[in-house]
């Protein structure tokens, strides 16, 4: 049947805070799928107050009353927001849509899993002896500044190629120089080597800096002395909790189990230059010898085969410089298309 505009206004008026079965009620020439295939193509959206109520309905059936002061204590088990979100998905999404999540998460460094942000909070709050914010739209709202010192009213912005823009840097450029903020901002030159990317701008800008704070507050020698490990191990234990990578890790002895289970915390670690700091006891296997690389080649059609059931086999071949013996491997993944 189809719609009338008097129908449309009420699912526009009552969708919000109603539930499925009340508006079929007011709806009774639709059927509760019409209902839902209607609001999917009109784009409604549910009320955060109704979704908090229903996911507090859920949680006490469940025999859990998450009210604000419980959910505040369970967040403080946590570093950052995703082992919240991975151990206690329910009392995480109650907090977000009851929205009060920022609340319950502000002992939390990670508002996002940017590195060179959060290296870039490291190396300023060991500079400065004084207050650091990291990400907070409270100085220049609703502008958002990575860091910033309060003190001495400096913001440091991250300017990653992908996220900025000209507009919107313009924008905070100005409200920070009607504000008497001084900006400092570090560009994106080398995505990998972003530690000696943000050290290398800050050093440029050391004369900035110590003539709007009026005084000498750092210098290159503070700069450069800050150490390159401190500041990966502080960026790590923000994103993923030491603790939690060591209890994961533990439970393999090999590289090749490790990889095959675990292949995005492999990928995390070896991303960061730390999965020899994580790794080093597992069994370093010196068994190959040429004849035995022959022979567990054999077992595979395919180079990808190789990988994906003997990694330790296939890291020696490639740290000993050993690739022509991948050949016919490599022939075999191209004809099947895996390369």
């Amino acid at each position: 049947m189809r719609w009338t505009e008097s129908e449309l206004q009420i699912l526009r008026k009552h969708y919000g805070d109603m539930s499925w079965d009340d508006l079929s009620k007011l709806l009774p020439n639709h059927k509760k799928s019409s209902i839902k295939n209607k609001v999917g193509t009109m784009g409604l959206l549910r009320n955060k107050q109704y979704l908090a109520s229903i996911m507090i309905q859920r949680n006490k059936q469940r025999g859990r009353d998450l009210t604000y002061d419980l959910i505040a204590k369970i967040a403080l088990q946590y570093k950052s927001r995703s082992s919240f979100l991975t151990n206690d998905s329910s009392a995480y999404q109650t907090a977000r849509r009851a929205g009060f999540l920022d609340d319950v998460c502000k002992h939390m460094i990670v508002q996002n899993h940017s590195r060179p942000q959060l290296a870039l909070f490291k190396i300023v709050k060991t500079l400065f002896d004084s207050e650091i914010i990291y990400n907070t739209r409270k100085i220049i709202p609703p502008l958002e500044l990575d860091v910033y010192v309060q003190k001495y009213r400096i913001g440091f912005e991250y300017d990653g190629s992908y996220w900025h823009n000209n507009t919107c840097d313009d924008k905070k450029n100005d409200v920070c120089k009607e504000n008497n903020i001084l900006l400092i901002r570090i560009a994106q030159h080398n995505k990998s080597k972003y530690i000696a990317d943000i050290k290398t701008q800050l050093c440029e800008k050391i004369d900035v800096i110590n003539k709007h704070c009026g005084s000498t507050i750092i210098s290159s020698e503070n700069i450069n002395a800050i150490n390159d490990t401190d500041i990966i191990d502080y960026v790590v234990n923000c994103i993923i909790d030491d603790d939690v990578i060591k209890k994961t890790i533990a439970k393999y002895s090999t590289y090749h189990d490790f990889r095959k289970n675990e292949i995005n915390l492999y990928g995390f670690l070896a991303r960061n230059n730390i999965l020899e700091k994580y790794t080093a006891h597992f069994e370093k296997n010196n068994k190959w010898t040429v004849e035995l690389i022959l022979q567990e080649i054999s077992k595979y059609n395919t180079l990808s085969e190789l990988i994906k059931n003997n990694w330790s086999c296939y890291q020696y071949i490639m740290r000993h410089k050993l690739n022509h013996m991948l050949s016919e491997l490599k022939r075999a993944n191209i004809k099947r298309g895996n390369v």
